[in-house]
């Protein structure tokens, strides 16, 4: 939002999020080191935080800016505790497979 400096445009196109990744952390946004082979598997891993709009395809943060540091901890802590519960339970796909 704040670095198109256009309070009308809020969101970007779900196509435009490589060149937003790389102008904001710098380096190039490799999907397959988070252990998927799409960007949209990418953005369901973060589903908590940041949707995509279906039917224009645009992101749409789930938080605001003001929020605090402590809420992304929360929201992590919650979401691997839910995959050592389904782990536990059997269910493989809940494994994260990154790659260094």
């Amino acid at each position: 939002k704040h670095a198109m400096n256009d309070p009308q445009r809020v969101t970007f196109h779900e196509s435009h999020t490589e060149y937003y990744y790389e102008v904001f952390f710098r380096r190039a946004l490799r999907v397959r080191h988070f252990g998927v082979t799409t960007l949209q598997g990418l953005l369901e891993m973060v589903k908590d935080t940041m949707e995509v709009i279906p039917s224009k395809l645009l992101l749409d943060p789930q938080l605001s800016d003001d929020t605090p540091f402590e809420n992304f901890v929360r929201l992590t802590e919650d979401a691997r505790r839910l995959r050592f519960a389904k782990l536990d339970a059997g269910d493989l796909s809940a494994l994260l497979r990154l790659t260094r």
